[in-house]
């Protein structure tokens, strides 16, 4: 391909022409990155705040770089690195790099991460491998969800973030699943995670079950901390995939309990079936890895930490001590001044509007006691901690980043980036056109995220759901969230803060000590996502009081909002029973947010729905 052709290409994809808005930080060919294919320089982007990755190629590979732009231009979720456009550059004098002498290059331009899977375990050995994976599960099913298979994933193709964050990159060998047969024939693999069966076939494209088995070797290649058939030379492990022999049993994996080792080893099996129609899907996969991000891993980062509890005795002081020491900001001495004119007051807690020294405009949260409890700031003291904590664990594009706490007219507060719109409905009612249906994707997207952690959530409705100026929603507010794991800061018991009745299940409303857990924040979450569509809070003509009555007693859910959600359309008769399903009187028989996430995801996939109707 000549690069004239590829830049006309270019062109039909709408990518970004960056060209004049990059600035390399040394000359053109000083290379901070050699690869086979491709080069990466680093640079800085006007405009963009941060360091930026230029990934370029000569002409003899210009085909890659148009395949891989072609098809990241119609890519953007959390655990996908987004591109940002493309150059075009000319080497500038002569280059000490031979095969980069006097040639132009298209280069790719996207955020610059440090580290790769591999590297980032390699320095963060205890870090939750589990749920690494699942993060690659996450952007996978993504992929495939919208006809991208990937075809080369494997720890060096998978970028992670200081923040842990997660994000696959390495598209040059992707494939449409609407290509013609042959497009991705050309395009290159790694042996050693490939499937055999590209391999074995002369030009073999990739598809969706090879992609599984290269998701299987990266599941190894985390847990191992090697690649596959390590031991084995590159020509012998090219051979052993093509005589389909898969890696020996490794003598332990890293973090993993003794029993979980069998479940995790079973799962890789499956991966690694040489009939690609064994494999698993995707969602089996994940499904398999939560319970081990749950309950199997063996984190020494969190064993070998002194487990700390904090009861409604525990100073302030010490409980400050306790946060920081997990990682929690004391950002006291940041705050340059709060606004007490801009107070926002909520049932249980008072904003207020406050900046930085920085220029940051922030939010400071203070708890409230509770009416019907003594007014004891010891007690405040452990509830917003408890709140704290689990907010701080969360690290996820659609859940509100925590900055940290503060000590504000001696109480204990919690400082957040300051959302404008403050909730969905007030977002959906500024922008009343937005794509409900994606927002409702990224609600679901953080719930599965926080339920990953081991946390439910506890009152999961669109008053906590803010909306970035992006169009991102983000979960918030953390008050009623309850720990379903073991995390190295414990609370004694804490009294109810009540529930929020029009996104409550109907057990909570029983005298039977139970407690929001996963199956109840699917019962909100139907909700929420209801609330979204319409515009209006749940069973909006009742009374609080003939809510608990209705659901309770007369086990009657919101009726269909026809305007909406039309009863003639196949679309909406499926999202009506998946609701129907969320809100199930038998928690048990309620979809996992995994499920309503996929659901939710697949139709904005499929219909590019922006519009609150379901037509």
């Amino acid at each position: 391909m000549e690069l004239a052709d590829a830049i006309f290409e270019l062109a039909k994809y709408q990518c970004q022409d960056l060209t004049e808005k990059i600035t390399f930080f040394g000359a053109v060919d000083d290379i901070d990155v050699i690869g086979g294919f491709y080069d990466i320089f680093k640079a800085s982007l006007a405009g963009y705040e941060g360091v930026v990755a230029v990934k370029c190629s000569g002409n003899n590979a210009l085909e890659h770089i148009v395949n891989e732009l072609r098809v990241v231009s119609r890519l953007a979720h959390p655990n996908v690195l987004p591109c940002l456009g493309y150059i075009v550059t000319e080497l500038r004098g002569p280059s000490s790099y031979h095969r980069l002498s006097d040639q132009r290059m298209i280069g790719i331009v996207y955020p610059w991460i440090d580290l790769n899977l591999r590297e980032y375990l390699r320095l963060r050995p205890n870090v939750d491998r589990a749920y690494v994976c699942n993060q690659v599960i996450e952007g996978l099913q993504y992929l495939h969800g919208t006809g991208v298979i990937h075809g080369d994933l494997r720890g060096r193709n998978i970028m992670v973030s200081a923040q842990g964050i997660v994000q696959i990159t390495g598209f040059g060998g992707s494939v449409l699943r609407e290509d013609p047969l042959g497009h991705g024939a050309g395009f290159q693999k790694a042996g050693r995670w490939a499937a055999p069966e590209r391999m074995l076939a002369v030009g073999a494209e990739p598809t969706v079950k090879a992609d599984i088995w290269s998701l299987g070797m990266t599941v190894l290649e985390a847990f191992t901390g090697r690649a596959p058939y390590t031991g084995l030379s590159e020509l012998h492990a090219l051979v052993a995939v093509a005589d389909g022999r898969v890696p020996t049993r490794p003598d332990k994996f890293i973090n993993i309990r003794s029993g979980y080792s069998e479940i995790l080893w079973a799962l890789l099996s499956l991966c690694f079936q040489l009939v690609p129609g064994n494999r698993p899907s995707l969602e089996s996969v994940r499904d398999i890895m939560t319970v081990i991000q749950r309950e199997g891993q063996t984190n020494i980062e969190k064993d070998e930490a002194k487990h700390t509890t904090i009861k409604r005795t525990t100073t302030l002081p010490t409980i400050i001590d306790h946060l920081v020491d997990q990682g929690c900001l004391d950002m006291t001495k940041q705050l340059a001044y709060i606004d007490e004119s801009h107070k926002y007051s909520g049932a249980l807690s008072d904003v207020y509007q406050a900046r930085l020294f920085n220029g940051k405009l922030v939010a400071v949260k203070c708890l409230r006691a509770l009416t019907n409890s003594a007014s004891k700031p010891e007690k405040v003291f452990k509830r917003t901690a408890r709140e704290l904590y689990a907010w701080s664990i969360a690290t996820h594009p659609n859940v509100l980043g925590l900055e940290g706490l503060a000590v504000f007219r001696d109480k204990l507060a919690m400082v957040a980036p300051w959302m404008p719109y403050g909730s969905l409905l007030a977002y959906i009612g500024q922008n009343p056109s937005s794509d409900r249906c994606n927002l409702c994707t990224q609600v679901a997207e953080g719930l599965v995220y926080i339920h990953g952690l081991g946390i439910a959530h506890g009152d999961i409705k669109g008053d906590n759901v803010v909306v970035s100026n992006e169009g991102v929603a983000k979960i918030t507010d953390f008050g009623c969230a309850t720990m379903k794991r073991d995390f190295p800061v414990a609370f004694t018991t804490t009294e109810s803060v009540g529930y929020s009745v029009r996104w409550a299940a109907p057990e909570l409303f029983l005298d039977e000590g139970i407690r929001t857990n996963y199956e109840t924040d699917v019962y909100a979450l139907g909700m929420t996502i209801l609330e979204a569509l319409t515009g209006t809070v749940p069973h909006k003509d009742k009374a609080d009081l003939v809510v608990i009555h209705t659901v309770l007693f007369r086990k009657e859910h919101p009726a269909r909002p026809i305007d909406c959600i039309p009863p003639e359309s196949v679309k909406g008769d499926e999202l009506w029973n998946m609701l129907q399903r969320c809100w199930n009187h038998d928690p048990q028989l309620r979809p996992k947010a995994t499920e309503v996430r996929d659901f939710v995801s697949a139709t904005t996939i499929a219909f590019g729905l922006n519009h609150p109707g379901w037509t």
